[in-house]
């Protein structure tokens, strides 16, 4: 699996602390890694105050649509599958359009000193025809700066930035965007920094994520769609243990 590092626009570290995977044994030995899935599951608990922490997560076992998300289509819808926590988004058979999922956001995505806003997503792109892109994700603040990032079978750009990231064609990869002022962001590909760049002012923009089929019209495109997960978190240190409890003591709540 070969990543091409590009383009670093940031200064220094965008990010002093690392929101690793949970790896660490705790001093009586004993394995935590297995907490993150608790973590995942923080949208069952009771929504708290604003401006605290909140997670969101589709994990893949149902329509979007049935858990909060819009589902968008112009021309006509695809052929969609779920089948093991895996939804398929097959528009080859179109005549190109979009069929995509957005969560507008009512709260601030701000984060607060000493928390970062985190977006997670795992895709896999199958085919893309009659457009250079097609797949994309897409966030956009309540003061109309956006991140975005439409997909080609083995690339992807940033919009407006003109900057291309290689991955390997055909395979899962689990994609990172973290920002700790929604101004500049870190993005990570399978764990690894592939770019630090920036947010893009774009006027009169609501506040929203945005995910799936959204090239629009050429383009036709298969691409599987594992989960998406966002949220505000606390910033914690590189220990695995420290991620753990750090989260597990924040409180959640639905956008």
């Amino acid at each position: 699996m070969s990543h091409r590092k590009i383009d670093h626009e940031a200064s220094g570290s965008l990010i002093a602390k690392a929101f690793g995977a949970a790896t660490e044994r705790h001093a009586a030995g004993r394995v935590v890694s297995a907490a993150v899935a608790v973590i995942s599951s923080a949208l069952l608990l009771a929504a708290p105050a604003a401006a605290a922490p909140w997670w969101v997560a589709w994990e893949g076992n149902d329509s979007p649509e049935n858990e909060g998300w819009e589902r968008m289509i112009s021309n006509e819808p695809s052929l969609r599958v779920i089948e093991d926590g895996i939804m398929t988004i097959d528009g080859m058979d179109t005549g190109g359009g979009w069929d995509a999922y957005r969560r507008s956001l009512e709260a601030d995505l701000d984060p607060a000193p000493g928390e970062l806003f985190i977006l997670r997503w795992r895709l896999r792109i199958d085919a893309v025809e009659g457009a250079s892109y097609d797949p994309a994700v897409s966030i956009a603040t309540h003061d109309a700066w956006r991140a975005t990032f439409f997909f080609a079978r083995s690339r992807v750009w940033s919009l407006r930035k003109n900057v291309l990231i290689n991955f390997t064609p055909g395979e899962f990869h689990a994609w990172e965007l973290r920002s700790w002022n929604m101004r500049q962001y870190e993005l990570r590909l399978d764990g690894e920094i592939v770019r630090q760049g920036q947010f893009v002012r774009v006027p009169g923009s609501a506040s929203y994520l945005d995910w799936g089929d959204w090239g629009g019209f050429p383009g036709r495109s298969r691409s599987a769609w594992d989960y998406v997960r966002f949220g505000v978190v606390p910033e914690v240190e590189t220990r695995g243990l420290v991620v753990i409890l750090g989260l597990m003591a924040a409180r959640v709540r639905r956008l």
